[in-house]
């Protein structure tokens, strides 16, 4: 495992508005991130048990990169997902590492197409480009709104 560690998984899956594209298009947001351990000034072996401290993550479709959650995208419309992890404290500071991966979108209808591979690698470019990673708890993707050409809804 690269970096050295433990690895923890975990799927989140986020509801932010009944209305993502349209007004009559639905969303919903699961994504796929994996956090790991690496060696820095304190070791797994003097934090491992304080797990009521682990990072609390989120996911969140915004307008800009410091802009408001957005309620409603039009097809081609910027939009930046953003992941980000926080906890209380600073005493885990250089303890935990995000990993965004193995996303997909599907239509709900059994029609899937793969965003970013099991090493967080986009599959399709176009649709989905690489991952920037801001600080070790948050990255970000620069897109654009899209949908599958004749379905409303979106599954992220």
């Amino acid at each position: 495992m690269n970096p050295n560690g433990l690895s923890l998984e975990m799927d989140v899956i986020i509801m932010f508005h009944k209305r993502f594209l349209t007004k009559n298009d639905r969303a919903s947001f699961p994504s796929r991130m994996s956090i790991y351990g690496t060696t820095g000034p304190k070791t797994w072996e003097s934090t491992r048990n304080k797990s009521q401290n682990l990072p609390k993550c989120r996911y969140q479709v915004l307008g800009s990169e410091k802009g408001e959650q957005i309620s409603f995208a039009a097809i081609g419309q910027p939009i930046i997902h953003k992941w980000i992890c926080n906890y209380l404290g600073n005493e885990n500071e250089g303890i935990y590492c995000l990993t965004v991966h193995s996303c997909q979108v599907d239509d709900g209808q059994g029609n899937v197409q793969k965003l970013l591979d099991e090493n967080g690698c986009p599959i399709d470019e176009a649709l989905f480009g690489l991952i920037e990673y801001k600080t070790d708890l948050e990255a970000i993707q620069r897109g654009n709104a899209f949908k599958f050409a004749d379905r409303n809804t979106i599954y992220f």
